[in-house]
């Protein structure tokens, strides 16, 4: 797997958590001569900031799935009900993991695309109800300038950003749609194989979905919609005409 962070890590996909990702799998620990990540208790805390920024989406009605599922992920990490979960459930762990290896470098690439898109989202929606400058572009420099989010890729971030000034989402870039759709397949993939063998992928599904949600013709919130009105008649919005409506629901 060291290999593969290695070659992930070169060229267009280059990045300092992917550097960080290759060291970390290629050191041994002092005590045991195992390697180090195989005596690191699966477990991660946190200092708040990853809800700071969840909370702060909830408040100004942004979406930042694949964000909130990394907090998440890390909260679920520590719940004390996990040993008893295995011996009562079972692991649900299923073996067998190369014939999708070469297909994780364009999930991870697509997912941090994604996760990228979703923060901007968050800036933008902060800077206008804030009144802050917002220029989401100079955001992307100062990270590549010394940040843990520092990538190859925010340099073609800062460029989509200043070829289109109005751009409504960075995943709608014209200059990323090449990369965004040739990953799509092997991200597909690498989401389908975890899930068939019981490999939680909180971040790389969510962010797959809500790429789907976000060009979905009609999807499964015309339901909620009606849900909403027929139990709490909070009305819903139709195709043909504009306006509240209601529907007979006696």
């Amino acid at each position: 797997m060291r290999q593969h962070a290695l070659e992930w890590g070169r060229g267009a996909r280059a990045s300092y958590l992917l550097e960080l990702t290759a060291d970390i799998l290629g050191r041994r620990d002092a005590a045991t001569g195992e390697p180090l990540i195989e005596v690191i208790a699966d477990r991660a805390g946190q200092k708040g900031t990853g809800g700071w920024a969840v909370e702060a989406a909830l408040s100004l009605g942004v979406a930042i799935p694949t964000l909130a599922e990394a907090v998440f992920a890390r909260t679920v990490s520590g719940a004390a009900e996990r040993g008893e979960a295995r011996a009562r459930l079972g692991d649900p762990l299923r073996r067998g993991g190369h014939a999708i290896a070469s297909d994780l470098g364009e999930a991870l690439f697509a997912t941090t695309l994604a996760c990228y898109a979703q923060g901007f989202q968050l800036i933008r929606a902060g800077a206008a109800a804030h009144g802050w400058a917002g220029d989401l572009g100079r955001a992307a420099r100062v990270w590549q300038a010394g940040c843990i989010l520092r990538a190859r890729l925010l340099t073609d971030v800062d460029a989509a950003f200043a070829e289109e000034t109005t751009l409504p989402n960075l995943l709608l870039a014209r200059r990323l749609k090449q990369t965004l759709v040739g990953a799509e397949p092997g991200w597909r993939r690498v989401v389908a194989f975890a899930a068939t063998h019981g490999l939680p992928v909180p971040a790389l599904s969510s962010a797959l979905a809500y790429l789907d949600a976000l060009r979905t013709r009609h999807g499964a919130t015309a339901m909620i919609q009606a849900m909403r009105d027929g139990f709490g008649a909070h009305g819903f919005e139709r195709l043909d005409k504009p306006g509240t409506h209601h529907a007979d629901w006696s």
